[in-house]
This record gives structure tokens, sequence and C-alpha cells, in this order.
């Protein structure tokens, strides 16, 4: 159904763009603006503008791969907690959404602590590039999925086919402090 509604959305959206067209035609143009960009097209990117088009270009790769692996934890990381995590603790059982809530915990756990490290570092004269932090907290992140490693072991090898929640917790951990850094 949200789906449906979205489809809708931007059918009305694209109806009103090409009926309203003819209304905004001039609005937010100068031939001045086109002349200069023109211009700016036809000219070749120095060097300085070349390597920043390359960094740029891996802040987004890098971006894609750590968004991508983060946002798994409101689907895929709550639903692989349901069916496949020993959730009973003392003989109480956490529902798997509680376990989202430890996501937000672990950000503002260490978030500070990183927030600290990182000014202390600057401070020493050591100031690293922000495509540097994002690629380290890339890889931290990565680390933490290897977590899901164990826990796929743990649910091949136990007979009740479920993992530890140890597993799932050391998981949101990691894959947290790869987003704080």
């Amino acid at each position: 159904m949200g789906f449906s509604l979205a489809g809708f959305g931007m059918i009305l959206g694209q109806i009103v763009y090409v009926f309203g067209a003819p209304y905004l035609k001039g609005i937010g143009d100068s031939h001045k603006a086109s002349v200069e960009n023109t211009e700016l097209m036809k000219k070749p990117l120095t060097k300085i503008e070349k390597d920043r088009m390359v960094v740029l270009f891996l802040a987004f790769l890098i971006m894609i791969v750590f968004w991508g692996a983060y946002e798994q934890a409101g689907g895929f990381m709550n639903l692989y907690a349901k069916q496949k995590v020993d959730r009973f603790i003392f003989g109480y059982e956490i529902p798997a959404s509680f376990l989202q809530s430890l996501h937000a915990f672990y950000v503002i756990l260490i978030g500070v602590p990183m927030a600290s490290f990182w000014l202390w570092w600057k401070k020493r004269g050591n100031e690293s590039s922000t495509i540097f932090k994002m690629a380290i907290g890339t890889i931290v992140m990565g680390f933490g999925f290897m977590a899901l490693m164990g826990a796929a072991w743990e649910v091949s090898v136990s007979a009740l086919e479920q993992a530890s929640i140890y597993w799932f917790a050391t998981l949101l951990l990691v894959a947290c402090g790869g987003r704080a850094e």
C-alpha cells in the first residue's frame, strides 16, 4: 500500500511538472550565467579539480557501502534478531524491537570517546582527513558484521537453531563504533 501511494504521488508530481513547465520558463535562468557555464564546461579540469573529483568519488563509494550496511539495522537485523537470536535472559524474553535501542545507546556511548579521540589527535598535530575517518568507520563497521559469522556458526550447530544474544549485541556495538568514527 505504501509503495502504491508513493507511486501515485510521483505520477501526480510528474503531471504537475509537465503541465506547470510553461509557467516556469525563464525563472531561475540568466543568460549571463548560462554563457559562463558553457565556457566553464569547455575548460578542462585542473589537477587539483581532478584530485578533488577522485576524492569525491571515493567518498561516495565509502558512503554507499557504509550506509547500505548501517541501515540493515532497521530491517534485516530486526528480522534476524526476531527469528534467529535467543532473546531470553534470566527467563525473560527481550523483544526484538528493543534491540533497536541498543543501536542508539551504543552510538551515544561510543560517540563521545571517539570525538574526544579525534580532537586529541588533532591537537597533537595529526589531523586526519575526513575521507580517512570515513574509511576507518566503514572498516570498523565491517568487523562488526563479522560477529554475524559467529552467530551463523552458532545457529548451524545449535539444537534450537538460534544464536546467543551476545553475538547480536557485539555486532551492534562494533558496527555503531564505525558510525561514531
